[in-house]
Formats: structure tokens, sequence, C-alpha cells
């Protein structure tokens, strides 16, 4: 049994190479894509900590339900995020 060969006798691409090539380019650019939405995203997140720590530990303490309801909100999205306590 002969193998085909990748190029033809005009020196072209065979279909199935061209479509296979196609294919894997396509798919490393999508991966590079949705890695460096991770690494963007991470970096972000890490941007938020610093202030969502801030204003997680308010002193005095909020007195009112709006105060007491907009820190519990701050408290979870800054767990959410994975924000360390200092």
């Amino acid at each position: 049994m002969m193998r085909e060969r990748v190029l033809t006798r005009t020196g072209a691409f065979r279909a199935w190479w061209s479509v296979a090539i196609v294919t894997v380019s396509a798919l490393l650019v999508a991966g590079a894509c949705v890695f460096y939405t991770n690494q963007q995203q991470r970096q972000s997140d890490r941007r938020w900590c610093e202030l969502l720590t801030t204003l997680d530990q308010p002193t005095p303490a909020p007195t009112t339900a709006r105060g007491r309801e907009i820190q519990r909100q701050i408290h979870r999205l800054r767990l959410d995020l994975g924000c360390e306590v200092r």
C-alpha cells in the first residue's frame, strides 16, 4: 500500500493537509485567547482585592440597615474573588 504524499505533483498541499493545518492553527489561537483572557481576569480581580479588603474592615462599623447590607455584600464579593485578609 502506497502512502499518499502531502504535496501534489505541482507542489500544492493536499486538501486534507490544508484542513489539518487550519484546524490546528485555529485551536492554538483559541487556546491562546482563553489563556490570555483568564490571566487578565485574574489580574483585574487582584486589583480589586486591595480596595475590597479595606472596605470590608470599616471603622466604625455600619449602624444602619443599609450600611450593614452594603458591608455584607462587600464581604461576600471579597470572598468570591478569593482576596486574603491582611
